[in-house]
């Protein structure tokens, strides 16, 4: 469900939408350098709709259904996107504050990086995450500050500022938990063990790395977001344009619906 924007939100997609296509102007693969995050939480009981988690419906936003039961547990998953490629998962403890999500920057994201991008594209890469608490301790800014200059997104003060409320412009919310989820709960069983829902989160991603070029048509989707975006004079891009754009993708993702 995305969240109603608030006063501010719609100039701040504005900018944020003109400055990317900006960058797509000079570089029409700007997208591919730049390394979308977000964290989602898994329950042990969440039951979908028949849909498989494809439309949260306009009318009904609650299409996905999460039934508390005894016993119930959620495990929280961090991923990324970049280029063609998926990074993760990685769980995350329950209680993320800023000094546990800077250490896991700094003991995971030089590694992956290093493993997934040549040497000469890593002095390239824009990092991305949004304005989670976590995410702007003054420590976590340094730390991006130092390892990509100004070529990282986030809440202010960032270099470049991602817009809050904005669920719709990130790959990761708008197709990739869609999609993941679709394959993780498809079988409608409830998983008895966080061990068992690691297993099948684990699967569901290995599943969708063997989508070819999926990630191609998601940048495409996202151009076409961010233009339909400045359109809409910064209004969030409502279900039936944001189920057309899913269909181009061929792959399962979640339409976001839009608060009145």
């Amino acid at each position: 469900v995305v969240q109603e924007l608030q006063l501010g939100d719609l100039r701040a997609r504005k900018q944020f939408c003109q400055w990317m296509l900006g960058k797509l102007r000079r570089n029409p693969d700007f997208l591919e350098n730049v390394l979308f995050t977000d964290k989602s939480s898994f329950f042990s009981t969440s039951i979908l709709n028949r849909q498989n988690f494809r439309i949260w419906a306009e009318r009904n936003p609650h299409a996905m259904v999460q039934r508390v039961h005894q016993g119930r547990f959620a495990i929280n998953v961090w991923a990324e996107i970049v280029g063609n490629n998926y990074v993760g998962p990685v769980y995350l403890p329950n209680r993320l504050n800023s000094a546990r999500y800077l250490a896991f920057l700094q003991r995971d994201l030089l590694r992956r990086l290093r493993r997934l991008i040549p040497r000469h594209q890593r002095n390239n890469i824009y990092f991305m995450h949004d304005g989670a608490p976590p995410h702007f301790g003054r420590e976590v800014q340094a730390y991006l500050d130092r390892f990509f200059g100004t070529r990282w997104i986030g809440r202010r003060p960032a270099p470049h500022l991602w817009p809050p409320r904005s669920l719709d412009l990130n790959p990761l919310d708008f197709f990739f938990w869609g999609a993941l989820k679709g394959i993780v709960y498809r079988s409608g069983r409830v998983v008895r063990s966080a061990r068992n829902l690691r297993q099948r989160i684990d699967e569901g991603l290995a599943t969708l790395t063997q989508k070819g070029d999926v990630l191609a048509r998601v940048r495409e989707n996202l151009k076409e977001r961010l233009r339909a975006c400045l359109r809409n004079g910064g209004h969030h891009i409502e279900p039936g344009e944001q189920a057309r754009m899913l269909r181009a993708i061929g792959v399962n993702g979640s339409v976001l619906y839009v608060p009145r």
